[in-house]
């Protein structure tokens, strides 16, 4: 037996070396009369399903087909046609390569399985990367828009701050007017103590007459506060015809010093609204401004009218004039609520 031209041991086992690739198995058998009639056929078991006939060859070259123990078997035939009756056999131990061994195989789904066992760590080690720059981008977000919101906030108080300012003549006439009505029923009051005295009547109605110029000045004080409260994006329950009472004492003097008068249409019975209170307060401030400055300067007759109404998709207040009319509603500001 040769393996790549090399001879091997003889032997019921011969080693082949790793990597062989071809493996010559030369055989013989004593025919002292007729040597040139022997035939022979081999098989390699395992591999061969039946005999492979070699006829008068009397060696065959074969390539191991890996690593393993192959059993060569051979026969052989006389002039007669007569097989012999004990086949001849080796066992070919063909050894594996380093890379073939199951130590390396071992050592390769060792190898794949921590290489995996990375890719999987990596991967989510992305997931957790990513997921944490995601929540640190909607973190700035978040703070950008409370940032955003704030400045509104503070825009919105100096703009009602400067509406204030612009109406001050307004307020400190409605505050100055029934605290000087106040101040003359009290002394009426003390001059003719004894008189009215002798008239209880008169005398009620005088403290009747401090109080009702007292809570008018209360009014409009809480409506001025109110209208500069800063407020904060919490909406809230509103009678919208009780807010558009409020802020009337605030532009009382515009509509005075226009000759404006007011029609009011304000249903008691109306359910609450879902909004803002003091944005909402600060518009019917601005409608009734804006009415006043739109009639400044027209003849004939001036007037407001001012109306307050449920409608199917949003609630709605209506200020119409004695000029061109137009309607404001708030379908984002409040909605209706059952």
């Amino acid at each position: 037996m040769r393996a790549d031209d090399g001879p091997l041991p003889l032997g019921p086992t011969a080693s082949v070396p790793p990597l062989t690739a071809r493996l010559r198995v030369s055989y013989a058998a004593l025919n002292l009369l007729y040597p040139e009639q022997m035939r022979f056929r081999f098989r390699i078991e395992g591999l061969d399903a039946g005999w492979v006939e070699a006829g008068s060859e009397r060696s065959v070259d074969w390539t191991p087909p890996g690593p393993g123990r192959y059993r060569f078997v051979v026969e052989a035939r006389n002039e007669d046609g007569v097989w012999s009756s004990a086949p001849a056999a080796v066992v070919l131990d063909v050894r594996p390569a380093w890379w073939q061994t199951a130590a390396f195989r071992l050592a390769g789904s060792l190898a794949g399985a921590l290489l995996g066992l990375a890719l999987v760590w990596q991967r989510i080690r992305g997931i957790e990367r990513r997921h944490a720059e995601r929540v640190r981008t909607l973190e700035e977000q978040r703070q950008a828009e409370e940032r955003v919101a704030s400045l509104r906030l503070q825009l919105e108080h100096v703009s009602r701050a400067a509406l204030a300012g612009e109406l001050a003549a307004s307020l400190a006439h409605e505050v100055r007017q029934p605290i000087g009505a106040i101040v003359n029923n009290a002394e009426a009051g003390r001059r003719n103590l004894a008189r009215y005295l002798e008239r209880p009547a008169e005398l009620e109605q005088i403290f009747r007459d401090i109080v009702a110029d007292g809570m008018r000045a209360s009014e409009v004080v809480q409506g001025l506060r109110g209208f500069l409260r800063q407020a904060g994006p919490e909406a809230a329950a509103i009678d919208l015809s009780a807010l558009v009472r409020e802020m009337l004492p605030l532009v009382r003097r515009e509509l005075q010093d226009n000759r404006v008068e007011v029609e009011l249409d304000l249903p008691e019975a109306l359910p609450p609204v879902e909004g803002l209170r003091v944005q909402l307060g600060q518009v019917v401030v601005n409608l009734v401004v804006n009415a006043c400055e739109a009639l400044a300067g027209k003849d004939g007759e001036r007037r407001i009218a001012i109306s307050t109404a449920e409608r199917t998709a949003a609630w709605s207040s209506r200020c119409a004039t004695t000029a061109p009319a137009w309607t404001r509603r708030w379908p984002r500001a409040c909605s209706s609520r059952s």
